[in-house]
């Protein structure tokens, strides 16, 4: 099994026929360490990554539109770090974008 920890709270990992998000679990008196907890099976690592992006989004404590916003360029530029080198994509608005060439700037 491959495992790759994006933050804290969340790992993506991966068996033979599907890519797994994981959630941390609390630690526990038996589990002092917390371990992991597989939420959301997907055929694709792309998709994986998308929908990691919202979660991320989604369960925040955000209080504002502006602290949202933040959030969320933050944890584009998380999730770029850590899979774009080998997977070659990047996100644009929550959008998994295939890097296919020279960017034009």
């Amino acid at each position: 099994m491959t495992m790759i920890v994006v933050n804290k709270d969340y790992a993506i990992g991966s068996d033979p026929l599907q890519w797994i998000i994981y959630r941390r679990l609390k630690p526990t008196e038996k589990n002092p360490d917390g371990g992991w907890q597989a939420k959301y099976y997907f055929t694709t690592i792309e998709r994986a990554i998308k929908e990691l992006y919202q979660i991320i989004l989604r369960s925040s404590d955000c209080e504002s539109f502006a602290e949202l916003v933040a959030l969320a360029k933050a944890t584009e530029e998380m999730l770029l770090t850590t899979f774009s080198p080998d997977l070659n994509f990047e996100l644009d608005d929550g959008k998994i974008i295939p890097i296919t060439g020279v960017k034009n700037v």
